[in-house]
C-alpha cells in the first residue's frame, strides 16, 4: 500500500473485467502525490495499423465476425479521462500519441503483431497447428497484395496521466 511514485498500465487496464478494480488496485500502490499514467487504443477504424490487421484477420479467419467497438470501451480520450477521475486521481490530462510502423515484410508484420495482440494468442488455442498456419499463410497473402513496399501505418493510442492526492 502507498508504496509507489509510479503505476503504469500499457495497454492492459482495457483486457480487465473490472476497470473500476484494476485503476483502484494502481491507486492503492501509489504514495500520495504518486503518478500514474494508463494507455489504450483508439476505435479500430480510427488506428490505420488495427484495420489492416484486422483485414488480414477477416482474409484468414473468414468465418468469425469482424472486431467491433464494445459498449463502454476504454478507447477514447474522455473515457479515459472520466475514468481516471471517477478512480480519484486529480491533474488528470489524456495525452495523444502516434508511432508510425514501416511495413517492410508483410510476414514480420503479421507475425509481431500476432504475437502482441492478446485476441489472437486467446484465438489460438482453438486451432490445430496446420490449419493456425494454413490461415496466416491466408492473411499474409491477403496483406502481401495490398502492401506497398515502405508501406507506412499510423499507430495511435492515448496515455492518460494523473495524480494520487494527498
Amino acid at each position: 500500500d502507498a508504496h509507489a511514485d509510479l503505476a503504469i498500465a500499457m495497454f492492459s487496464l482495457i483486457f480487465f473485467p473490472d476497470r473500476a478494480a484494476g485503476l483502484s488496485e494502481l491507486w492503492r500502490c501509489l504514495r500520495p502525490g504518486g503518478r500514474v499514467a494508463v494507455s489504450c487504443w483508439p476505435p479500430m477504424a480510427d488506428s490505420p495499423a488495427l484495420s489492416w490487421m484486422s483485414d488480414g484477420f477477416a482474409a484468414g479467419f473468414p468465418e468469425l465476425p469482424a472486431p467491433t467497438r464494445t459498449e463502454g470501451a476504454l478507447d477514447t480520450p474522455e473515457a479515459l479521462h472520466a475514468e481516471l477521475t471517477a478512480a480519484g486521481f486529480t491533474e488528470v490530462a489524456v495525452h495523444p500519441l502516434s508511432h508510425d510502423i514501416v511495413v517492410d515484410d508483410v510476414e514480420t508484420f503479421w507475425r509481431e503483431m500476432c504475437a502482441s495482440s492478446a485476441p489472437l494468442s486467446l484465438l489460438r488455442d482453438q486451432y490445430a497447428d496446420e490449419d493456425w498456419f494454413a490461415r496466416h499463410r491466408a492473411a499474409v497473402a491477403y496483406l502481401h497484395e495490398r502492401a506497398k513496399p515502405g508501406l507506412r501505418l499510423a499507430m495511435p493510442a492515448y496515455v492518460g496521466v494523473g495524480t494520487r492526492p494527498g
